[in-house]
């Protein structure tokens, strides 16, 4: 099999950082959120796709642990000791600031961030990241709009590093280094094509 450059940059694209989500039906467009559990609606008024999510409980016990919680939630296998970046879209519906609101995020039990009050804009992309203490974990989101609702969509749980999502220089220079030996041997190639003939 003859390897061109363009064969061996796609072949190193994996070195360069990017990640899968593990998140399955991270935009909620199979009908029935499932594999997600969840007492949340679904709705027709998402950030990409056709369908997201939204909790329309009312009150203080939607966000508190528990029987009467707003609750979305779904199991992850994981690599213990990794760090995630936990990525998802909020949309507040009603004006101005549609209060109360509150959206708490939970990763393997513990609370990893609260969005409380948040003024009613559209679609607002949020992160934070985790650890992994496990090889389990369960991501789940309580949430409530007493007026109106809020809505969930595109939730990403990745590997890849939240605050730097450019290559180290060590990947570009390892990159520059094999697409260099590729170049070099494709041109020795040519030499010696031109030689024989």
């Amino acid at each position: 099999m003859r390897i061109t450059p363009f064969l061996a940059a796609v072949l190193t694209l994996p070195a360069l950082g990017f990640a899968a989500n593990i998140v399955v039906n991270p935009g909620f467009e199979n009908f029935l959120a499932s594999p997600w559990v969840t007492n949340w609606d679904l709705a027709l008024d998402p950030h990409t796709g056709f369908q997201s999510i939204g909790t329309g409980c009312t009150g203080a016990q939607c966000t508190l642990p528990g029987a009467n919680a707003a609750y979305l939630y779904q199991d992850l296998t994981i690599a213990n000791g990794t760090t995630y970046t936990l990525s998802f879209y909020l949309q507040v519906d009603g004006t101005g600031t549609s209060t109360p609101n509150d959206l708490r995020v939970f990763f393997n039990g513990s609370q990893v961030l609260a969005l409380t009050n948040i003024t009613a804009l559209g679609y607002q992309q949020y992160s934070t990241t985790v650890v992994a203490n496990g090889t389990g974990a369960r991501l789940e989101f309580l949430g409530r709009n007493d007026p109106s609702s809020s809505r969930l969509d595109d939730v990403s749980l990745d590997s890849a590093p939240a605050q730097n999502p450019v290559p180290e220089p060590a990947t570009w220079l390892l990159f520059a280094a094999g697409f260099s030996a590729l170049v070099t041997a494709r041109l020795s190639y040519r030499r010696k094509a031109t030689r024989t003939t």
